[in-house]
Parts: C-alpha cells; structure tokens; sequence
C-alpha cells in the first residue's frame, strides 16, 4: 500500500514522526523541488533519509509559477540557472 505525506519543508525528523504515528509503513519518499533555490534541500533530505536507511529518490523542477523568475534571474545574469 502507498501512503501520500505531502510537507512544504525540510525537516526529516517530522516527515518521521507522521510516518510513526501512522498505521502505514514507510519505506522511502520521492523528494521534490519546485524552485533551483531548493535543489541543495532536496540534496540534504535525501540524503539524510538514505543516511536512515530509507529509500529515498530526489526530483528536481521547477513550478510553473516560479518559471518566470528562474527565466529572468538567467537573462539578468548571463548564467544558467538551470544549473545551480
């Protein structure tokens, strides 16, 4: 069975604490970004979560609500952003 934790932050301990207090299982998490400025967050959660022995896979995007930032912020500049 699949359990959904949706949470809007980076803190392991909690995403854990739902997981004990739950009657599901949790085995490992998919985790997103929508922004590049959460790229090195995801890095750190996932991390710390296979540090756990948990199964954890890191996906990085960019909500289209961001894009015309990640867009600006790359003509600005003259770099990629993409590539933070």
């Amino acid at each position: 069975s699949v359990s959904v934790i949706h949470q809007h932050n980076d803190d392991v301990s909690l995403l854990l604490n739902n997981n004990a207090s739950s009657s599901a299982s949790f085995a490992g998490a998919a985790i997103m970004s929508t922004h590049p400025r959460d790229y090195s967050i995801v890095d750190s959660v996932v991390s710390d979560l296979r540090d756990r022995s948990y199964r954890a896979v890191p996906c990085y995007g960019i909500h289209p609500w961001f894009l015309h930032e990640v867009l600006h912020a790359s003509d600005d500049d003259d770099s990629n952003s993409f590539d933070d």
